[in-house]
């Protein structure tokens, strides 16, 4: 059950990494093509 439970967390914090990497590279993105928008 707690094993479980770790293993569920472990993929909920790597998926909100992933999300926070690309929406953090995307962002970046938008900075450099647009840097009026910034």
């Amino acid at each position: 059950m707690g094993f479980w439970r770790i293993a569920d967390l472990r993929s909920v914090r790597t998926a909100d990494l992933l999300v926070g990497l690309v929406g953090g590279g995307y962002q970046a993105n938008l900075a450099i093509h647009n840097p009026w928008q910034a």
